[in-house]
């Protein structure tokens, strides 16, 4: 008897793909007709959704939206159908030369987000680094990525490596295409309790006492000296926000760099996309935690530069609000205070990058900080971003569990059973953060001796101090060597400028710095330009 064929379901096209062919449709000389029906039938968009989006593209062009809103809005509705409206206004935005990549407008949304992006390259690294005892680099983990959205990497594959890594136990926590119900790491928790708590905190009066000290502060900084002289003087205002009822202790304050134009409508820092980013993730320490969040700037600004274009210049202005940031923390005593980005954590004596320097507890004049990186940076970039801000959490989370016994996971937090696989992987974290920050290299690759055989395949600055030099043998196995960062700095002297031409084989001495040393001197001769490009070069005498 014949067997019965088996049918092979269309698995339909996620949205961000869809998208990218689309734009790439738009943008191409020969619109093949055939070609966009043939995207549209595989995807689930509807007529609505993609006249939104693709007249989106516009929005540069006040022109054309305003003719799209007066002329297309009447014509196309749920009956029309998708092939139809898309050719339509196609032709009137190659009429006016908008079909042009680098003319569009690309819209942000959450519905675009890619959540599953750093945990499946971050599991991937894991299994290769446990398992095969391989080190890949961002380059390939891409490739993973892009072998993953083509679903030639499966999700019941990754999900075999993540537990092959964190216990069987464990689980990845993927989120399916269109998802929203859960959160992005996967923890189960209703997504609805989670932005209930969010609003509760951004929107809420805050307790008498708290508003009465913050009207008299804001009182007092109209005749405060430091304030009078500060160059953001006259913006609005923006100081603290926490979930007690009245001062006293608090486990952890949250500090960051200065509130933008959301804070002040809220009055309140953190309350921009970046401050629900993290007060979400402030939803999973334990409900009995005591916090503070504060801005060690108190004033408002568009954007950072607006402080100051030099690392200088801020501090100058953070040194005018030093007092009031001060006296508000002698209200809320803590027992941990968390810096948030890179600019935040220097200001307060921690040096180094704020990548490998998030998660870990520093002591600084007396207080323990845990630098944490900016939220804003994992929403832009993901990938190592979103790794070491995961690592603040988990910090955050094991003390604030601890101290509340509390024995359960947090979010991101693994279940690890395998005591082999859990050493290993302790021994890979230890290594990368004394060593060679988040490069995690198995020992018996670094290799002395470079022979004929092998071939340079990059080069990688690893601390500033050091390079991490990565070659392929002829059997196509990665090999590193680990060489100081040494940079020449050439000297050329003369009485007079007239004699120092730009190109020269001749020079006086030599200095070598490392990486570190490379970027402050940089920023020192920028900062020097910056003060003397008003004046006249002077040649000779």
């Amino acid at each position: 008897m014949a067997k019965k064929k088996q049918v092979v379901k269309k698995k339909k096209k996620d949205y961000i793909s869809f998208l990218r062919e689309l734009t790439n449709w738009i943008c191409s000389n020969d619109h093949n007709k055939e070609q966009l029906q043939k995207l549209l039938d595989d995807s689930d968009s509807n007529t609505s959704a993609l006249f939104r989006r693709i007249t989106s593209y516009c929005y540069s062009n006040p022109h054309l939206i305003w003719y799209f809103n007066k002329y297309f809005n009447s014509l196309f509705d749920s009956h029309i159908e998708p092939f139809q409206m898309v050719t339509s206004i196609i032709y009137a935005m190659e009429l006016n030369g908008q079909t042009n990549r680098r003319n569009f407008f690309y819209l942000k949304s959450s519905e675009l987000k890619d959540y599953n992006k750093a945990k499946v390259k971050k599991t991937v690294q894991e299994y290769f680094d446990v398992v095969k005892n391989k080190y890949i680099n961002d380059v390939e983990l891409n490739f993973y990525y892009r072998l993953f959205t083509l679903s030639v990497l499966t999700h019941e594959e990754l999900n075999e490596m993540y537990t092959m890594v964190h216990g069987k136990e464990a689980k990845l926590g993927l989120r399916d295409v269109g998802e929203s119900t859960l959160m992005p790491n996967g923890s189960g928790t209703d997504e609805t309790e989670i932005n209930e708590y969010v609003n509760h905190y951004r929107s809420r009066n805050l307790p008498a006492p708290f508003q009465t000290h913050i009207d008299g502060i804001k009182e007092a900084i109209h005749n405060r000296k430091e304030c009078q002289s500060c160059k953001l003087k006259g913006q609005q205002t923006v100081l603290y926000d926490s979930n007690l009822e009245d001062f006293g202790p608090v486990d952890v304050v949250f500090i960051t760099l200065n509130p933008g134009p959301d804070e002040t409508l809220y009055n309140k820092p953190l309350a921009d996309d970046a401050g629900i980013f993290h007060r979400k993730k402030m939803f999973h320490m334990p409900k009995e935690s005591k916090w503070l969040l504060i801005s060690a700037i108190t004033c408002h600004t568009r954007t950072q530069k607006d402080i100051g274009k030099t690392e200088k210049e801020i501090r100058a202005v953070a040194a005018n609000c030093n007092g009031i940031l001060e006296h508000v923390l002698s209200k809320f005593p803590a027992s941990y205070y968390v810096v948030i980005g890179a600019t935040t954590t220097k200001m307060f004596g921690i040096k180094g990058s704020i990548i490998q320097n998030s998660g870990q507890i520093f002591e600084e004049n007396g207080r323990k900080i845990i630098p944490c990186v900016h939220p804003s940076s994992v929403i832009q970039y993901h990938g190592n971003n979103e790794i070491a801000y995961n690592e603040a959490f988990h910090t955050i989370y094991s003390i604030l569990n601890a101290k509340y016994g509390i024995t359960q996971q947090s979010p991101d937090q693994t279940l690890q059973t395998d005591s082999t696989v859990n050493n290993a992987l302790n021994q890979i974290k230890e290594f990368s953060k004394t060593s060679y920050g988040s490069f995690n290299i198995p020992s018996d690759k670094i290799v002395q001796d470079i022979t004929e055989e092998h071939t340079l395949f990059d080069i990688v600055n690893l601390n500033g101090k050091d390079i991490l030099m990565i070659f392929i043998d002829n059997n196509g196995q990665k090999k590193y060597k680990i060489e100081p960062y040494n940079l020449p700095i050439y000297v050329k002297s003369s009485p007079d400028w007239k004699d120092r031409d730009m190109l020269t084989n001749s020079v006086d001495s030599v200095l070598y710095i490392n990486g570190y040393n490379r970027q402050k001197l940089i920023t020192s001769i920028r900062d020097s330009m910056s003060m003397t490009k008003k004046q006249p070069f002077q040649v000779g005498g």
